[in-house]
C-alpha cells in the first residue's frame, strides 16, 4: 500500500521514473509516422486527394484498412518518390 504524505502519495511509492535517456530515445524513435492519411500523402507527394485514390486504385500504393479509415505505409510513399 502506497504511504500518504499531506495528501499526496510518497516519492518513494510512487515508483520509478522513467529515466531522461530512455524517454528521449522513445520520442526519437516515433518522429516518423508508420502509415500516413490521404491528405498527408496529397501533401507529401504535390497531388490532389483525388490522384492519390487514383494511385491506389491502380496498385502503385497500398492502402491499409482500419475500420474504415485507409492509410498508406510511410516506406511506400517514399518508394514512389524515389
Amino acid at each position: 500500500m502506497a504511504s500518504r504524505v499531506s495528501g499526496k502519495v510518497a516519492p518513494e511509492a510512487a515508483g520509478k521514473a522513467p529515466s531522461a535517456s530512455s524517454t528521449i530515445d522513445l520520442v526519437e524513435s516515433r518522429t516518423q509516422p508508420l502509415a500516413y492519411t490521404d491528405a498527408e500523402v496529397s501533401f507529401l507527394l504535390r497531388v490532389s486527394k483525388r490522384t492519390v485514390h487514383r494511385l491506389r486504385k491502380s496498385g502503385v500504393l497500398q492502402g491499409i484498412y482500419i475500420g474504415r479509415a485507409v492509410r498508406t505505409p510511410a516506406e511506400q510513399v517514399f518508394a514512389l518518390l524515389k
